[in-house]
């Protein structure tokens, strides 16, 4: 059996909170001929490193690699905002929250995921890391995100949360929309 699997940072339920909020004030902005698909606040998170399908022998091994990688970190801030500075192709396709985190550590932990899966035969990543927050889609498969909808996003600010862990999930896509499962919490050093 697989499983649709990815590694994520969990945000702090006051974040998640800021973020669903948003949604009020921005779905004026989607209309019948624009509808979006808005993520569950229960499913908001940071992907640090998309796997794709994972067998259930490799899942062990992918958890256990997490683990490693989780153990060797400490806890740091991150700060999310509307998106402003994502590549275009982003801010078309999905609605935004980017992630600030000056100092790099959260660039660092997703290169040390990337290679950690690496080792395990998972293919390196060959895009730039751009850490953001999804929190719609259009519903329409080649849609667009109405331009009104990401300026009325860019220069909000959602608060600051603690990367202290790891989460490795699994995914499976239903009619209502994804549910993630964790098959793995991994949490940083103290």
């Amino acid at each position: 059996m697989t499983h649709r699997t990815f590694i994520a940072v969990d945000l702090d339920d006051a974040v998640r909170a800021e973020l669903a909020d948003v949604r009020e004030r921005i779905e004026p902005f989607f209309t019948p001929d624009a509808p979006a698909r808005w993520v569950d606040p229960d499913n908001l998170h940071v992907t640090v490193k998309f796997l794709g399908d994972v067998d259930s022998r490799e899942l062990r091994d992918v958890c256990q690699a997490a683990q490693r990688v989780a153990g060797s970190l400490e806890p740091f801030q991150v700060e999310l905002v509307g998106a402003t500075d994502l590549p275009q192709r982003m801010r078309d396709r999905m609605l935004l929250a980017e992630v600030l985190e000056p100092s790099g550590r959260l660039a660092a932990l997703a290169e040390a995921c990337d290679g950690a899966m690496a080792s395990l035969g998972f293919p390196r990543e060959h895009r730039a890391f751009h850490p953001h927050v999804t929190l719609a889609r259009p519903r329409a498969r080649r849609g667009r995100m109405p331009r009104q909808a990401a300026q009325a996003l860019a220069g909000l600010a959602f608060g600051g949360t603690t990367v202290d862990c790891l989460t490795v999930y699994t995914s499976e896509l239903t009619a209502d929309g994804p549910v993630y499962t964790p098959a793995a919490t991994c949490p940083f050093r103290e």
